[in-house]
């Protein structure tokens, strides 16, 4: 389970990083759309992964 913890924890930093990194980015291009649509998309595909930490 610690394996599990670790992991969601290194994924919600690492998504909290590249959002406090690609605001200022986003903001002069106004393109919002982009970002948050890669946000979604990498978020709805790591999640399923932690879900394989027990199996690997």
């Amino acid at each position: 389970m610690a394996v599990v913890t670790a992991v969601t924890g290194a994924g919600e930093a690492a998504a909290l990083g590249l959002q406090l990194a690609s605001g200022p980015l986003a903001d002069p291009s106004r393109c919002f759309r982009t970002g948050t649509i890669a946000d979604y998309v990498l978020t709805a595909v790591s999640v399923p992964v932690v879900g394989l930490t027990g199996v690997l």
